[in-house]
């Protein structure tokens, strides 16, 4: 049985609705597009008006808005929808996939006016979060999609590696299109630090492609570190990069993880572990956290050993 998504009231839809185009209607082709001065107009003109058309696309500009009609229901495939219809399923999928070419429509239009579609109705959402995506998570931590579903409201989720799910929405995707490039830098300043000379630019330069390579590229980074090979320097905490060793309490820390969380006030925060047996019985076996707050976090200067791969 097809299960409706809309409910007759504005401007929300449920699926109680008994006003279901029948599932043998064929699929929308060659959708027009209307454009209206407010999302009001478009409503009703949708009520008499015979020029628009089931699988049609309605646009206002002013509001914002982009929207299909299905049946005798505008709704709004953006975030905003003012006096439209909201969907609760995506709408490429609704009616047997029905209104497909009317949402490649509405995102094409939405694209050209500089507006998106709602990740439950943009062809391309899902796809964007394919397994093995690199995204940053709310607390600023980078995590790799295990795979994607839907929540009761229709809202992509991302399924991450540590088993937890983040809202689509509040995450951002890493771009891995420089990991080859972040090596190169990651060598050359690090034999710069060997060099000596200006250490403090070259051991920000290092930090900044080994952070690099701790979001997009982590088995890189972990092939970098696993070659033993470092320089003892001194940073600011804030510029602390995975892979790093932390001197404190008296331990060497190993930073596992790094970010900046903004839940409440900014806290800068890292995953350690101590490298060796003696420096877990001093601190914890298994790996903690340690947090201050950013303000203080980009004066503190603490020193680290850092991963310097060589050039050869």
């Amino acid at each position: 049985m097809e299960v409706n998504h809309f409910t007759p009231e504005r401007p929300e839809m449920t699926d109680s609705s008994t006003q279901t185009p029948a599932a043998t209607e064929p699929p929308v082709t060659g959708p027009k597009v209307h454009r209206f001065d407010s999302t009001g107009d478009a409503y009703d003109a949708t009520q008499w008006n015979d020029e628009i058309r089931d699988g049609d696309v309605l646009v206002v500009e002013s509001e914002g808005v982009v929207g299909i009609l299905r049946s005798a229901w505008p709704a709004a495939l953006t975030p905003a929808n003012g006096e439209l219809h909201k969907l609760t399923a995506p709408a490429g999928e609704v009616d047997g996939g029905r209104y497909a070419a009317s949402v490649a429509a509405a995102a094409d239009v939405a694209r050209s006016l500089g507006l998106t579609l709602e990740d439950l109705h943009d062809p391309a959402a899902q796809d964007e979060y394919e397994p093995g995506t690199r995204v940053l998570v709310a607390d600023g931590s980078a995590k790799t999609v295990t795979g994607t579903m839907r929540g009761a409201d229709g809202k992509l989720w991302l399924l991450v590696d540590n088993g937890a799910a983040h809202p689509a929405d509040r995450c951002e995707r890493v771009d891995t299109s420089h990991v080859d490039l972040a090596r190169s830098h990651a060598r050359r300043a690090a034999d710069a630090l060997r060099a000596g000379g200006e250490t403090g630019q070259a051991a920000g330069e290092l930090g900044d492609a080994l952070r690099y390579l701790a979001q997009a590229a982590p088995d890189v980074l972990a092939e970098l570190s696993e070659a033993g090979t470092r320089v003892t320097v001194e940073v600011h905490r804030m510029a602390i990069a995975p892979g790093d060793i932390l001197h404190q309490h008296g331990v060497r820390l190993t930073v596992l993880d790094t970010g900046v969380s903004t839940s409440d006030e900014p806290q800068w925060w890292a995953t350690v572990q101590g490298v060796t047996d003696a420096d877990r019985r001093a601190t914890y076996r298994a790996p903690w956290e340690i947090g201050i707050g950013v303000e203080h976090a980009a004066w503190d200067l603490v020193t680290v050993e850092r991963i310097a791969p060589t050039s050869f």
